[in-house]
């Protein structure tokens, strides 16, 4: 008589149901921790330049609007809205953008009302990504925070200041003698 062992030459139905239940937990948290990644980014106003970029869309325009400002949407060159899968983390109520006038002058502005589903809505924050790959360029205020955010021209980092005087002169300084060139 020989021993059940030596005889035995495949898996038993209850083994290959337990190598496969195994194999489908450790996928879920592989496969699980992947899609995170990829859809977990957030747009906050010190990575918003370099979400665009790696959009690779020109030209595109993203917009935060309504009355709490709780809506957003990426546009094309053909004003069509552009599927992105992003959290947004930007309280765009308390914020006001700067930018220098004709004269030279640092004002505060505001963005044009936006027109979304046959309706005139009010835009918090408009970002863009121009064809030459440069993008806007504003200093925008925080009013809760007391930080001033300076969006520079062709996609440099965003910079934070504690005053605007601060964020003024980097900004003026930028204008006048721009590093690009």
């Amino acid at each position: 008589m020989t021993p059940v062992s030596e005889n035995r030459k495949s898996f038993t139905l209850i083994e290959l149901i337990l190598v496969i239940i195994i194999m489908g937990i450790v996928y879920s948290f592989i496969g699980n921790s992947l899609f995170k990644k990829e859809n977990s980014i957030t747009i906050t106003l010190k990575n918003l330049p370099e979400v665009a970029r790696d959009l690779n869309i020109k030209p595109l325009k993203f917009i935060i609007f309504g009355r709490e400002c709780s809506q957003m949407v990426w546009l094309d060159k053909d004003g069509n809205s552009v599927n992105v899968k992003y959290g947004v983390s930007i309280n765009s109520r308390d914020l006001k953008p700067y930018r220098f006038n004709f004269y030279g002058e640092l004002e505060q502005f505001e963005f044009i009302d936006f027109r979304f589903e046959n309706r005139v809505k009010k835009v918090c924050l408009e970002f863009e990504f121009f064809k030459n790959s440069s993008n806007s360029s504003y200093i925008l205020e925080d009013e809760k925070k007391d930080i001033f955010y300076l969006f520079k021209p062709y996609f440099k980092s965003v910079q934070t200041f504690k005053s605007l005087e601060e964020a003024k002169d980097i900004y003026l300084s930028e204008e006048l003698n721009p590093s690009y060139l």
